[in-house]
């Protein structure tokens, strides 16, 4: 699989990255599916599993994303905080 370093070089070689200093590619779903097929990894619930576990959402500043995750914090208050 890819350590953190290969994979932002290979996103930049293979263009999904416009530099290495991007934080995100411009089309993350069809980098996310190159690159696991450049790794010859198979897809399965537990890559999403990982991922969610290890995404780190606190810079976050896309409005989209914002507006789901305040409605899913709305829908889902966390333990103690109701």
């Amino acid at each position: 699989m890819w350590d953190r370093r290969r994979l932002k070089e290979w996103l930049v070689k293979e263009e999904f990255l416009a530099s290495a200093s991007a934080v995100k590619p411009a089309r993350p779903k069809e980098a996310f599916r190159a690159a696991m097929r450049a790794a010859k990894h198979q897809m399965s619930s537990s890559i999403f599993q990982d991922l969610a576990k290890s995404a780190n959402i606190a810079g976050c500043s896309d409005p989209a994303f914002l507006k789901f995750l305040g409605t899913l914090q709305r829908w889902f208050p966390a333990l103690g905080q109701q």
